[in-house]
């Protein structure tokens, strides 16, 4: 690919995982001769340097969120009439999971919660939010279990409408990125009890000063800090609201596209004056 464009800048953009897929091909030379290479989380970036010594030519640039939609809608929904949209009482804690029905965000857990929270008689509904080959086990789950604490909902768009009654986020997932759908739920101000998969924990320790808990933590311990998030629910709304902001400016469309206009910059400046540009 360098001998082919040998006068022009190549930025790669490839790597999705730290450990699998593209970044174990990058172990052989002919692919370490770009000159920028794209890192959508901080543990891909990690992973480029201290594996293949790319040094700055590894940028962390993540995926960026709809910042414009956010807070243009946020501003024109109504609580009760947001509640009565998706069957849901003004009466109880709103507990949401949004994401692929797929072994990648085990969404049996998330049931394990609601399963666990109606045994203990607490006040919360749960929000299942997508589809995926797991949809119907899940469905069915719900219905042997009697899990009446439980509302499905196969798509909601925009989902910040289900963010503004939502109390807490759960993402129960083994591996990720950094799922857009907690970045645009902290950027409604709501707070999140996660898995550190991808770039989670990072996150979450950086705005809300909380640790993601391990992939392969035990159940009962991730309930109980689930049930904790639960009673301090007013404090770490405060502390959402506080942070959306913050998060909205930085993952928003505009401040990703300039940090890509910054490495561009940087990556054809050697070629200048061999085309010219």
């Amino acid at each position: 690919i360098r001998k082919l464009f040998r006068d022009a800048a190549i930025v790669d953009h490839q790597v999705y995982d730290a450990q699998f897929g593209w970044v174990e091909w990058l172990q052989f030379p002919s692919l370490q001769a770009s000159d920028c290479y794209i890192a959508v989380t901080r543990k891909i970036q990690e992973r480029f340097r201290k594996s293949f010594g790319l040094g700055d030519k590894a940028q962390f640039i993540p995926h960026p969120i709809n910042a414009d939609r956010i807070r243009s809608n946020l501003p024109t929904y109504d609580r009760n009439d947001c509640l009565q949209k998706f069957g849901l009482s003004s009466e109880l804690f709103t507990v949401s999971f949004v994401g692929r029905m797929v072994d990648q965000k085990r969404p049996w857990l998330f049931l394990d919660l609601a399963e666990h929270a109606k045994r203990d008689g607490l006040p919360i509904q749960f929000v299942m939010v997508g589809q995926g080959e797991l949809a119907a086990e899940m469905a069915d789950r719900i219905a042997a279990d009697a899990l009446d604490n439980v509302v499905r909902l196969q798509n909601v768009s925009p989902l910040e409408e289900l963010y503004f009654v939502t109390d807490l986020l759960v993402i129960t997932s083994a591996y990720e990125g950094l799922p857009l759908a907690m970045l645009e739920a902290m950027s409604a101000g709501v707070p999140v009890v996660s898995t550190d998969a991808g770039d989670i924990n990072d996150v979450l320790t950086t705005y809300f000063g909380r640790r993601a808990e391990p992939v392969d933590v035990e159940f009962e311990e991730f309930y109980k800090r689930f049930c904790e998030a639960i009673d301090d629910i007013e404090q770490l709304r405060v502390q959402a609201h506080a942070k959306a902001g913050e998060i909205l400016e930085f993952y928003s469309g505009e401040n990703i596209a300039a940090k890509y206009k910054e490495v561009f910059e940087i990556a054809r400046t050697p070629y200048a004056t061999l085309r010219g540009y």
